[in-house]
């Protein structure tokens, strides 16, 4: 059961870059809160402490409409993003 919450998560992760700058692109100041508060649940809900860190970040940098700070800190999370995905593939 946890595996498809992992997938799952993976997928969302994998297209939340794009999103984030589909939002950007559209002006939308709700999407990317709300994406990254999403993911941020998540994370801490499967026990990825670190990476619900990550979106925390992500998503307070987007509700001060630092956008360009939040795809930042996105981005800058690559490793760690890959490494905890790794982690809860082997949890």
């Amino acid at each position: 059961m946890l595996s498809g919450f992992v997938r799952q998560l993976e997928a969302n992760l994998a297209g939340f870059g794009a999103a984030l700058s589909d939002y950007i692109a559209r002006g939308d100041t709700v999407g990317p809160v709300r994406a990254a508060h999403t993911l941020k649940g998540v994370c801490q809900q499967l026990g990825a402490q670190a990476l619900g860190d990550l979106f925390a970040d992500i998503e307070r940098s987007a509700k001060a409409g630092d956008y360009a700070e939040a795809k930042r800190r996105f981005e800058g999370g690559t490793g760690l993003i890959a490494q905890s995905l790794e982690a809860l593939k082997h949890a």
